[in-house]
């Protein structure tokens, strides 16, 4: 006769089939990954780079020419709109006859000041080019240029090359080459000394340039100038006379001379109406629904008014539907590899894209790879 089973019996029981049940588990969650990594998957096969409508120039006249087209095609275009600003920065070493405390004062009043003068500045924020005013000009000498580099992409220190699509082109400039005389005589120039009269009158200006160095980034598959950047450092001197509220930093002095750092940052940015296939190409599987990779570039009216037109046609329309919102539904696999057509109609202007379908059985990796 068996006894009955102790509590510690059953517990040692419990655990067992515990274990048992995990086991299980562990061995169909095994097993079931095992089978997912064996399954044969889709790679994407590769697409040869798209070409560049320009080779980048490797000499500094035909680059400067170039810049200069860019710019020019940039800023009368109807096809873009742009948005320009400065940044001033009044930072750096001040050469400046007062005590320690008053410097630290000054100090702090022109941190303020930079946003003041930066203000004097055009600026404008996405206007339609063919219709702006008072965009910056551009024009480069190609003697003035002392370096430069213009390379395709950026390589890390790794090797890995990012941004294929864009040029980057640099350029120091003589500084020679700069009017510095323009910093010192125009309309922004009166309207900085109005700004300061109520501390100060100013004699004698004059303005040294120490260095300029400019920054192009450019949609090299489109020909089209994206963003420009001027940098300019100079050294103004001149005679300063403080109005009878600051004349005790001066110690009873009633004018002394100074020099102080000015820096301005232009920025010029582009955008350009079309449309493009964020990807060159994307996997999908019968049954599935994908939303196209699709960039559309309109003016903010008319994409309100829907003034434009923009279709998605299929290379076959039996394998593949698209519907307006640009919503991709994968109906069979095509005898050959399927394309999409985008184009957009705008302002008398047509952009056209493509996109490669590839159609599977096989199992897809969890992001497309364009």
């Amino acid at each position: 006769m068996s006894k009955p089973m102790g509590k510690t019996g059953k517990r040692l029981l419990i655990a067992l089939l515990i274990l048992v049940l995990l086991g299980g588990c562990f061995g169909a969650v095994a097993l079931y990954a095992k089978n997912e990594i064996n399954k044969p998957r889709f790679q994407m096969p590769e697409i040869a780079p798209l070409p560049s409508a320009t080779a980048l120039p490797t000499e500094k006249a035909a680059l400067a020419d170039y810049l200069n087209g860019l710019y020019a095609a940039a800023v009368t275009s109807d096809e873009a709109e742009g948005s320009w600003r400065t940044d001033v920065d009044l930072g750096g070493n001040m050469d400046l006859p007062f005590a320690h405390d008053d410097n630290a004062v000054i100090s702090l009043i022109r941190d303020g000041a930079a946003g003041e003068f930066a203000s004097l500045y055009p600026s404008a924020s996405n206007v339609r080019m063919d219709g702006a005013e008072n965009a910056p000009a551009l024009q480069l000498d190609p003697n003035a240029i002392t370096e430069f580099t213009a390379e395709q992409g950026r390589t890390d220190e790794e090797g890995e090359v990012t941004d294929d699509g864009i040029y980057f082109v640099d350029l120091t400039m003589d500084p020679a080459s700069v009017d510095a005389a323009a910093f010192t005589s125009g309309e922004i120039y009166e309207a900085a000394l109005a700004k300061l009269s109520a501390a100060v009158s100013a004699a004698e200006v004059t303005a040294e340039v120490q260095s300029c160095y400019l920054h192009f980034k450019i949609d090299r598959i489109a020909d089209r100038l994206l963003n420009a950047e001027i940098h300019t450092e100079l050294r103004f001197t001149a005679d300063v006379t403080l109005t009878d509220a600051y004349a005790p930093l001066l110690e009873g002095t009633a004018q002394t001379r100074v020099v102080l750092p000015y820096k301005t940052t232009q920025h010029v940015d582009f955008s350009w109406y079309g449309a493009r296939f964020l990807e060159r190409a994307i996997a999908a599987k019968a049954g599935d629904m994908t939303a196209l990779p699709a960039d559309v570039k309109v003016n903010e009216a008319a994409m309100a008014g829907e003034d434009f037109t923009l279709t998605f046609t299929p290379s076959d329309p039996n394998a593949l539907s698209i519907d307006a919102d640009g919503v991709m539904t994968v109906h069979k696999a095509p005898e050959e590899t399927a394309t999409v057509t985008m184009t957009l109609e705008y302002r008398g202007h047509t952009y056209t894209d493509e996109l490669i379908v590839y159609i599977t059985e096989l199992e897809l990796e969890v992001e497309n790879n364009g």
